[in-house]
């Protein structure tokens, strides 16, 4: 066998790396949305969710990166407004749509470049237009959390390589369009006001900008939700006032109701101490707070999955009437997101995890909640580096190992249960949701009662300004 090499020398001309910092952008104004800010919304139908993935890609063109390193963000965001619906949802008009006051009256998370900006604020519905001589009622001022997404103050520059443009006005209208379906879908199967947030729909705004000389005005997404008084799980990381066993009772809780949200058909995909309130009663002191478990609330949707939204048309729970056990769905997966609640040696050993998931949920007393698992589950040997089963569709688990490692405390090991189906066949589905037209043009009904029946209720400050999280924001 001959090799041919080819000799590379400095007469041919090298191409310089690109760089790219955002530009300087003199007509961006400060971020508004501080305490007093006061405007107008109105009842919004938000366009139908894409991402690229399990939605598809929308109807939404991503600007170029040639584009957008020749642009400043108001240039890009002046010119690519949010995205409307594809075509008007039937039965609604100019005079279906409410209108409120929203005036901010506390800022939780309003930093310039941290994507979609929270807010606590203050809801005045004004009188809905109607036929003449009839004067409708009008639902009191409530408080509620504005999720605001407005492109004009996430990160210009992408927050996984710096030196890269992002087109921030599509990822504003993948922000929103995710997470009002994800609240749509909650609301419409009755999973709001107790594992998830309530939920007081979608609207629209607008924010006068100067450009030049010239005073121009631009739409604004948001939605409202519920304000839950409470810390975060990360933030009670080291509070010593909760043993284990109530920390592990409350991740039961977050874990029973991930399962049946998976029911209900939708995946949050973010399940993670950050996006885990809990809220107690106003009455319980501090120092009573380890003697009474509270309200476990998930919050952050903007990355969750509604299944009958997608491309595929349904999900892996789809016919079932019972939820994923959570020891199946969970049985590989090492729970790293709460890593600092829950002891410390199950990070380094994945057995004793794995025998609090068969004790919690393959219990006699318990195991008839949930769809009966498929899996013959085995016992991990030691810490895989990466868990080795998907957790968001059945399949066989390739953990084989025998036992427990020679330095594991002592154990009585449960019987290994039998392979059993995991759908069962012989069952009518689970009611479907509204298809997507009837649902957008319902709920401003359901937000109305919503705000008769949750006012008054409290959202956590925690963690608010700080970035993190699985797509490089923040928590909610």
């Amino acid at each position: 066998m001959f090799l041919h090499f080819t000799r590379f020398t400095t007469d041919v001309p090298q191409l310089p790396l690109q760089t790219w910092r955002p530009p300087a952008d003199p007509d961006k104004p400060a971020c508004p949305y501080q305490a007093g800010f006061t405007v107008n919304i109105t009842s919004h139908i938000p366009p139908a969710p894409f991402d690229g993935g399990d939605y598809g890609p929308g109807t939404r063109l991503a600007v170029t990166d040639q584009a957008l390193r020749s642009l400043k963000q108001t240039e890009l965001v002046m010119a690519n407004p949010p995205l409307e619906p594809a075509a008007p949802i039937a039965g609604t008009s100019a005079t279906t749509r409410h209108t409120c006051t929203l005036l901010v009256t506390h800022p939780l998370a309003i930093v310039d470049g941290r994507g979609a900006q929270l807010a606590v604020c203050t809801i005045t519905p004004k009188a809905p237009k109607g036929p003449p001589g009839q004067a409708p009622g009008v639902p009191a001022p409530f408080r509620a959390v504005g999720k605001i997404y407005d492109p004009l103050y996430y990160s210009f520059a992408n927050k996984f390589s710096e030196s890269v443009p992002c087109d921030v006005t599509w990822l504003a209208d993948q922000d929103y369009s995710r997470e009002a379906a994800a609240y749509q879908h909650l609301q419409s199967v009755k999973q709001t006001g107790a594992f998830a947030p309530s939920y007081f729909g979608s609207w629209t705004f607008t924010v006068g900008i100067r450009i030049g000389n010239t005073i121009l005005s631009r739409p604004v997404r948001l939605i409202l939700i519920e304000y839950v008084q409470g810390p975060s799980i990360r933030e009670l990381y080291s509070a010593t006032r909760f043993d284990d066993a109530y920390r592990l009772e409350v991740l039961a809780r977050i874990l029973d109701g991930d399962a049946k949200l998976r029911l209900s058909g939708i995946d949050q995909r973010d399940l993670a101490a950050r996006n885990v309130l809990l809220k107690w009663d106003p009455d319980v002191p501090e120092t009573a707070q380890s003697d009474t478990i509270p309200r476990v609330v998930l919050v952050d949707y903007n990355i969750s999955v509604v299944y009958a939204k997608t491309r595929h048309g349904g999900g892996h729970c789809d016919g079932m009437t019972l939820p994923p056990n959570p020891m199946w769905l969970h049985w590989d997966d090492p729970l790293k997101e709460f890593w600092g609640w829950i002891p410390a040696e199950w990070e380094t050993n994945y057995r004793l995890r794995q025998e609090w998931l068969r004790e919690r949920f393959g219990g006699e007393d318990t195991v008839a909640s949930y769809a009966p698992v498929e899996d013959k589950l085995e016992y991990a040997a030691s810490v895989p580096a990466e868990p080795v089963k998907s957790i968001t569709a059945p399949a066989p688990t390739s953990t084989t190992a025998p036992g427990p490692p020679a330095n594991a405390p002592a154990t009585q090991t449960p019987p290994a249960r039998e392979r059993l189906p995991f759908v069962k066949k012989d069952v009518a589905p689970p009611p479907r949701v509204l298809n997507e037209e009837t649902e957008k043009a319902r709920w401003p009904i359901d937000f109305f009662a919503a705000a008769r029946r949750s006012d008054g209720g409290i959202w956590s400050e925690v963690d608010a300004p700080e970035e993190g999280g699985r797509d490089g924001r923040s928590d909610v």
